[in-house]
Formats: structure tokens, C-alpha cells, sequence
């Protein structure tokens, strides 16, 4: 596969600038226009009429960059890899300069990452997850609350909330919530209860489990303060008694470049 690459989009929360001085410097020598912003002023509109989205960093990032990013290909770059886990990088400094020839010869590959889209009360959320959706108490100290319904069955559960994830996702926080990788498959996704309540008036058995693209997952919050959150981003949508939420696998799925 090969990408007419004219016009790059560089987005950047770097502990090192020297990674993203080499990036730069890497464009440029290739005369291609690109525009550097910092992730917290990233918007849609900066997204667009983009041939390609480099991302340096580190994961929250590459988080941050994907839910701004529709079709356009992302090309993640751990800024620090003393410093950051990059989960999603596919380059270092040490080898960004070579890898990024590969890119421009076309020896590379898109790998569809399946994303998660949520609802309340019918209204899509703004972003879609490439890891998870956390649903629960805004206080981690308080007890959440709700109704989970997965393929058919309902239970009224406490913990300390859903984790909702998709396959990649399901490596990082939901593995250590679900205490094991669970099995999902290539285009599906799952969900794992974190901390379950047992006693007298709860006995839950939906703790955790795989599902496929066709399936949903809804929760329906008896919550005073609770919320929904994409990827651990800064936005916390409110998921208040009364609420409902629906999850499913979105149709648009993240163009993630790799080698």
C-alpha cells in the first residue's frame, strides 16, 4: 500500500523534544507541509484534509489524536521510551527517520483497530473508544449503582463500575480489572465489573465476558453522581438515575499504521 503523503498533521506531548525536533526535521527533508499542534488544542477541524496523523508521545496521546481522527492513517512515535509504556508506538527516535522511508515506499501496513461508540439517552458521545468506556461513581470512594443487560439477561449490580473494551483495550486496564486477558474476538468486544459487591440483596454473576460486533451492552445508572468515560480523557459525561446507555462496535474504525 502506498499513501500520497502532501499534507501531515503532527501532534505532540513530548517529554523529549528532541523526538519531535527529528520529526520535523524528517518532514521537512521530505518537503511535506505538516501542522504541529499540542493535543490539548487538537480539534476535528485540524483533522481534516489530512493525509496522515503523526502522533509523538505517548499512549494518552495517541488516544487523544484518535478520537479527532476519522479515516485519515495514524502513525504513532514514543517521544521517550524510558519514560513511556507506547503501547501503539510503532516507531522511536532511534528509528523513526528509517521507518518513515518504509511509510513513503509503502511498506507498511493498516491495520483496522475496532472502536467502541457509546449512547445516553440515545445521544451518540462525541468521541468513539479505542480502549474503553469506564461507567461509574464519579467518587471512586462511592459505590456505583445500576443496571447491566448483556445479550438478554439483567441484573442490578454495586462495585466500583463497567469497564467496557474493545480487543486492543482489553491488554491494559480491563485485564488488570478482569485479573487475566479476556478472550475477545478480532472484531468484538467485552466488559468486566471492577470490585463486585456480593451480600444479601446482590448476587451477580455478569462479572465479565467477550462478545461479538453484533452484540450490545447497555446499562441503565441508579447513580447521583455518575458518569461515562472515553479512553480516560479529561471529559466526564454525566450518567445520572435515569439514564441509559448503550454500547456497540462503531463502523468506523481507527486506520493504525504498522510495519
Amino acid at each position: 500500500m502506498k499513501l500520497s503523503i502532501k499534507k501531515v498533521l503532527l501532534v505532540y506531548y513530548v517529554h523529549n523534544y528532541k523526538t519531535l525536533e527529528l520529526v520535523e526535521k524528517c518532514l521537512k527533508s521530505h518537503k511535506i507541509s505538516y501542522t504541529a499542534t499540542r493535543r490539548v488544542h487538537l480539534t476535528n477541524t485540524l483533522c481534516k484534509n489530512k493525509d496522515l496523523v503523526i502522533v509523538v508521545g505517548g499512549d494518552g496521546t495517541f488516544l487523544r489524536a484518535a478520537h479527532h481522527t476519522n479515516n485519515t492513517p495514524i502513525f504513532a512515535v514514543s517521544s521517550d521510551t524510558r519514560y513511556n509504556e507506547a503501547f501503539y508506538g510503532q516507531a522511536t527516535p532511534k528509528d523513526f527517520v528509517k521507518k518513515f522511508k518504509r511509510l513513503m515506499k509503502g511498506k507498511f501496513r493498516i491495520r483496522k483497530l475496532p472502536r467502541l461508540e457509546a449512547k445516553i439517552n440515545g445521544v451518540k458521545l462525541p468521541y468513539l473508544a479505542v480502549n474503553e468506556i469506564f461507567v461509574g461513581s464519579r467518587h471512586p470512594y462511592h459505590t456505583s449503582r445500576y443496571v447491566l443487560n448483556v445479550r438478554g439477561k439483567s441484573e442490578f449490580q454495586k462495585s466500583s463500575g463497567v469497564l467496557i473494551t474493545t480487543k486492543t483495550g482489553s491488554t491494559g486496564w480491563a485485564k488488570s480489572a478482569a485479573k487475566g486477558k479476556l478472550k475477545i474476538p478480532e472484531n468484538g468486544f467485552g466488559y468486566v465489573v471492577r470490585e463486585p459487591y456480593i451480600g444479601r440483596l446482590t448476587k451477580s454473576k455478569l462479572l465479565k465476558g467477550s462478545l461479538s460486533a453484533k452484540d450490545k451492552v447497555k446499562i441503565n445508572s441508579q447513580m447521583h453522581a455518575g458518569i461515562v468515560v472515553v479512553d480516560s480523557s479529561e471529559k466526564a459525561h454525566k450518567f445520572v438515575d435515569g439514564d441509559k446507555l448503550e454500547v456497540t462496535v462503531s463502523k468506523n474504525s481507527l486506520n493504525y499504521v504498522e510495519f
